[in-house]
C-alpha cells in the first residue's frame, strides 16, 4: 500500500472508527494500519493474470499486450497474432494488415468451418473405398481358407502321400 493510499484510508477511518475488514473498533490515535492480506492476495493474482494476458474475453478484448500493457484490440493478419495500437505502429508490424479482433475472429471461424467441412467431405469420400477394401479383404481371406482346406483334403486323399 502506498503512502497516499494509507493516508486516504486513515482519513476514512477517522470518520468510521472501525476496520473495513473485521469491523473491529479502531482507536482514534490508531494510525498504524495492518495489511489486508486477503485483498492483497486477490489484487496480486489479478495483476499476474493481466501481466500474462489472461483476460475474461477469449477473443482478447480484455487482455493486455505483454509488451506495452495496452488492451489488445487488433489482429495482425500478416503475423496471425493479437496486437495493441502501439504494436500496430511499431517497426515489427510495419506494412502489415490489421483487423479488429471481432472481425478477424468471425472470418477465422468461417475459414475453420470451411476447412472442417472439406475434411469431413474427404473422410466421407474415403470411407466408401475403405469399406469396399475391407469387404474384399474378408472375401480373400475366406477364399484363401477354403483353398487351404481343399488342398489339405486333396493331400490326405492322395495315395502318394
Amino acid at each position: 500500500m502506498t503512502e497516499n493510499e494509507r493516508e486516504c484510508v486513515t482519513l476514512s477511518l477517522s470518520s468510521q472508527r472501525q476496520c473495513p475488514q473485521c469491523r473491529a473498533a479502531v482507536p482514534k490515535e490508531g494510525t498504524c494500519l495492518l495489511t489486508n492480506h486477503i485483498l492483497k492476495s486477490l489484487a496480486e493474482k489479478e495483476a499476474e493474470k493481466l501481466r500474462k494476458g489472461h483476460g475474461k474475453d477469449t477473443e482478447g478484448a480484455d487482455r493486455l499486450c505483454p509488451e506495452h500493457e495496452e488492451k489488445l484490440k487488433l489482429f495482425c493478419v500478416t503475423d496471425q497474432q493479437l496486437a495493441c495500437i502501439i504494436c500496430r505502429d511499431g517497426e515489427r508490424h510495419e506494412g502489415h494488415k490489421f483487423k479488429p479482433i471481432k472481425e478477424a475472429a468471425t472470418s477465422l471461424r468461417k475459414e475453420l468451418e470451411t476447412f472442417v467441412q472439406h475434411v469431413s467431405d474427404d473422410i466421407c469420400a474415403l470411407e466408401s473405398p475403405a469399406s469396399t477394401q475391407r469387404e474384399e479383404i474378408t472375401k480373400t481371406k475366406r477364399k484363401s481358407q477354403q483353398l487351404m482346406t481343399q488342398i489339405c483334403r486333396q493331400f490326405r486323399e492322395s495315395p502318394d502321400f
